[in-house]
């Protein structure tokens, strides 16, 4: 069985949209000669890219939820700082403050709950993920990166599996969304920002992995570290790229 992007059969169909068209797409694609596949994911590949899925829908009502406090407290006059860390620490005492509306505190105290729970639940996931890590040796082959840890190693696995899909890192990155977009003509050539193309998730793991290596870099003095604080002094800080 082979997997065809939609987005490179949309240009061979002709006319409107209906079955017929559709699979006399598929046919016509699947023929050219240059036409890239999508490679096939095992069982384990999806169930690990589900737990990747579930961890982030996780994290996003946890963002939510800490916001939402953050707001309500601001409108009270208290101010909290950004993470979660400074909230946790923060909500025990706010609970115990009597200057607090007894509505709004028991509000407060229902809020906290659920983002006790939540954090729980994070927690269990980042073991589950953890427990992937080591059972698999490509994983912790991709852990011996500066800047990748099991989440992200995991997150590549599922994603590209053993990588034999690409020809290069150079692909990789393509696939990824990292590298420029092309805007040329002739002997013009015009490289524009990063494409963005690919798994919005995996792209984030890899650019907040790459800040960290950056940041570790700053405390070594082998070769390697030299030449990313160079680059990095030399382009500006990770976050305005």
């Amino acid at each position: 069985m082979r997997l065809i992007n939609p987005q490179f059969v949309k240009a061979f169909v002709k006319s409107n949209k209906n079955d017929r068209n559709d699979a006399e797409a598929i046919c016509e694609a699947a023929t050219r000669p240059s036409m890239r596949f999508v490679p096939v994911k095992s069982v384990e590949q999806q169930e690990t890219q589900q737990l990747h899925r579930a961890r982030a829908q996780l994290i996003k009502n946890l963002c939510g939820l800490a916001n939402h406090m953050r707001g309500f407290l601001t409108e009270h006059g208290i101010i909290v700082a950004k993470g979660f860390a400074p909230l946790r620490r923060a909500l025990p005492e706010l609970l115990e403050q009597p200057e607090l509306n007894p509505l709004f505190r028991e509000l407060l105290g229902e809020m906290a709950e659920r983002f006790r729970l939540l954090e729980e639940r994070r927690l269990r996931y980042d073991k589950l993920i953890e427990r992937v890590y080591r059972a698999d040796e490509r994983c912790q082959r991709l852990g011996q990166i500066e800047g990748v840890g099991p989440i992200t190693a995991t997150a590549l696995v599922a994603a590209i599996g053993d990588g034999k899909a690409f020809n290069t890192g150079r692909h990789v990155s393509a696939w990824l969304g990292l590298t420029p977009r092309q805007y040329s003509t002739a002997s013009r050539t015009v490289l524009l920002r990063i494409s963005k193309r690919g798994d919005q998730y995996l792209r984030m793991l890899m650019v907040e992995g790459a800040r960290s290596a950056i940041v570790a870099a700053a405390r070594k003095s082998d070769p390697r570290s030299r030449w990313i604080t160079g680059l990095a002094a030399k382009r500006g800080p990770a976050s305005r790229r």
